[in-house]
């Protein structure tokens, strides 16, 4: 069965001791605050998703415009908008399947509702860089890449709907890509992450290179 190469299993108690220096430790209700500067980097990660986010922001606008029944439309892409929340647990589920993948045991789900955050945990679970950017990306590649086809596919009456349900999932990917761009620029010092469940807090280490 498909599996993700997370090196050599190491334990939290042991990060120390292999070189990697603690950077941060956040409670669960402030990653959203953490992630944010990194959205705003220039780097090839946040270009790609911004790219990808306009693109679907203009594609959006001018096919409403273009339809000439704008309203009617509207409301089909307000329709489309409001699927994604049924989205949203299939989205954490794939989180959560890659984890497994990576050979996390404990693998549980959580959702901060005030800041309209939802994330997968893997208890006590060290995730090198690598298989982290596949547990990341994998519900924008999988869900994106079946919402696309099923625009091509779907009866044209259900084009605005299922257009909706993309542009939605993409700007809920928000938080994954901002993950990753905080990896993509520590990723010379090996950066690794991991949650404590009970504990409500998550860490972020990187690699000393005194050590």
């Amino acid at each position: 069965m498909f599996t993700i190469n997370n090196n050599q299993p190491i334990q939290p108690n042991q990060l120390e001791s292999k070189g990697y220096t603690l950077q941060s430790i956040l409670t669960h209700s402030e990653i959203g605050d953490f992630i944010m500067p990194y959205f705003f980097k220039r780097n090839p990660v946040m270009i790609f998703y911004g790219i990808f986010s306009i693109s679907l922001l203009v594609i959006s606008v001018y096919s409403l415009i273009k339809s000439g029944a704008f309203l009617d439309h509207l409301s089909e892409f307000s329709l489309g908008i409001a699927f994604f929340f049924l989205l949203v647990p299939f989205h954490e589920l794939i989180h959560g399947f890659m984890y497994r993948r990576a050979g996390a045991y404990k693998v549980s789900y959580k959702a901060e509702w005030k800041k309209f955050i939802f994330y997968a945990m893997a208890d006590k679970f060290v995730t090198f860089k690598k298989p982290f950017l596949y547990i990341a990306l994998a519900p924008f590649v999988v869900i994106n890449s079946l919402l696309i086809l099923v625009i091509f596919l779907a009866p044209a009456s259900q084009y605005f709907i299922w257009l909706g349900a993309l542009f939605m999932h993409a700007g809920g990917c928000s938080g994954d890509f901002g993950l990753i761009s905080y990896f993509y620029i520590f990723w010379d010092k090996d950066p690794v992450t991991f949650d404590d469940v009970e504990g409500k807090v998550s860490y972020f280490f990187i690699k000393d290179s005194s050590k």
